[in-house]
């Protein structure tokens, strides 16, 4: 007999942004809807849904976007390996908006943007989340 797992699916983007807001060594303003201007708000980390993931009977994958921009390199770099480092420790961990068994990052990569002057690096986190 199969046993049928109840409840809701997390939201992969709810809990992406709430779990990178609650790093208090972040220093970035962390939104699904980046602001019009952008200068006043960098160093910033926007996340949005992506294609692809998956599910079977017990967990689902779904990915999101992770764009960061900043002033310049250092910065970049600053905000990157503490986005890292938050996700790196977000499997095996569960919080109001759901459970993640697995969090896997890709690596990111430095994208052309415009204005030049603000550096844009994308990379994409699959998370494997749990109903709750």
């Amino acid at each position: 007999m199969v046993k049928r797992i109840t409840g809701a699916w997390a939201d992969p983007l709810a809990m992406t942004i709430h779990w990178l807001t609650t790093d208090a060594t972040l220093h970035a303003t962390v939104t699904a809807t980046p602001p019009a201007d952008m200068h006043t708000a960098l160093p910033l980390i926007v996340c949005s849904l992506a294609p692809g993931g998956g599910y079977d009977e017990y967990t689902r994958s779904q990915q999101v976007d992770i764009d960061i921009y900043a002033t310049g390199h250092a910065q970049a770099m600053r905000v990157m390996a503490g986005v890292e480092a938050r996700l790196a420790v977000l499997q095996g961990t569960g919080d109001e908006y759901g459970y993640v068994d697995e969090s896997e990052l890709t690596g990111f990569a430095e994208l052309p943007h415009t204005p030049p002057d603000i550096i844009r690096l994308a990379g994409t986190v699959t998370l494997a989340m749990r109903p709750q």
